[in-house]
């Protein structure tokens, strides 16, 4: 579940984020969106909505087109890596490979320096 990935992730880190996995409604998400500096995070609700609201946002691109699922306005902002299977639109992978992990933390690094 997602409780129990964001506890093993919440475990590993060495200042551990706060975790509001199942601790908000829609509405305390927004809020908590809305007023944050930067979101980075997959092709996933929160993270469009954290672009919707006009936060600046990161977002890793998996089997999916940033073109078409992009952040709202932000485009230029979803990070991508090159592979032949890419836009495959697979939630799970023929391969069973993650396309994610070829997306490395220097590469949201630089996109987050890049930034304005």
């Amino acid at each position: 579940t997602a409780a129990l990935r964001a506890a093993e992730i919440e475990a590993q880190m060495e200042v551990p984020p706060v975790n509001l996995v199942d601790r908000t409604n829609l509405m305390q998400l927004a809020y908590i969106l809305q007023n944050a500096r930067l979101v980075l995070g997959g092709d996933t609700g929160p993270v469009h909505l954290a672009a919707g609201l006009g936060t600046r946002t990161i977002m890793l691109m998996g089997p999916t087109d940033a073109n078409r699922n992009g952040p709202y306005g932000q485009t230029e902002n979803a990070i991508e890596v090159e592979r032949p299977c890419r836009y495959c639109w697979k939630r799970a992978c023929i391969k069973n490979e993650d396309c994610l992990e070829r997306i490395t933390v220097e590469m949201v690094e630089k996109k987050i320096m890049e930034m304005p």
